[in-house]
């Protein structure tokens, strides 16, 4: 087995800095990605969950909507009914049927209005939704970005353990251990090797 020389001891004491480096900060992304990660999940959820909200408000409002068509429609065969009992001179008939065409109308606004609150209720959902869709993609494009400085990093230290795994083939060692002693004198124990 050689020895290791000088400027190899260095070149692999450094490399080995380098290397713990570059995975540290490589670690500390992947952190930061996992945070991203989880904002886009939550966003994505919320938007789940005012789409679910939004299609119940939507089964309510066309049921609404029906309902006040089938009113109209009662309303309006009244007013024929109305209109009949006038041509008829039916005295009787026009105030019963005017009666029961105001209640319809009355019923008809309220149905509608009723109606109408649920779809505001749906426009407010959907700024929501769109608005969280929002907050999701931006979260996902930081992720992404993250993650792809996390890749450089760990390709950088990839190159870097190739480097000093061929220093330690061409030195014929496992494993090398460096220490500094009292003096900052660098000692370098190897598997199976002598300190040198």
């Amino acid at each position: 087995m050689t020895q290791m020389n000088e400027k190899d001891k260095e070149k692999a004491y450094k490399l080995r800095g380098k290397i713990f480096s570059l995975k540290k900060k490589r670690n500390d992304i992947h952190k930061e990605v996992r945070a991203y990660k989880s904002r886009r999940d939550e966003a994505n959820n919320i938007v789940a969950n005012l789409i679910t909200k939004s299609q119940e408000l939507k089964v309510k409002r066309n049921t609404a909507n029906k309902q006040v068509k089938l009113l109209k429609r009662a309303r309006d065969q009244t007013v024929q009914m109305m209109r009949q009992a006038k041509s008829n001179r039916n005295r009787n008939a026009v105030v019963s049927t005017a009666q029961e065409q105001e209640k319809l109308h009355k019923k008809v606004k309220k149905a509608a209005m009723d109606a109408q609150k649920v779809h505001w209720e749906m426009e407010e959902i959907a700024k929501k939704i769109n608005t969280h869709r929002k907050l999701s993609a931006k979260a996902h494009s930081q992720m992404l970005e993250q993650k792809d400085l996390a890749d450089k990093y760990h390709q950088k230290s990839e190159n870097l353990a190739m480097e000093f795994n061929e220093m330690k083939l061409k030195y014929g060692v496992d494993f090398i251990e460096f220490n500094i002693d009292d003096t900052g004198k660098m000692n370098i124990t190897t598997v199976g090797g002598e300190e040198e």
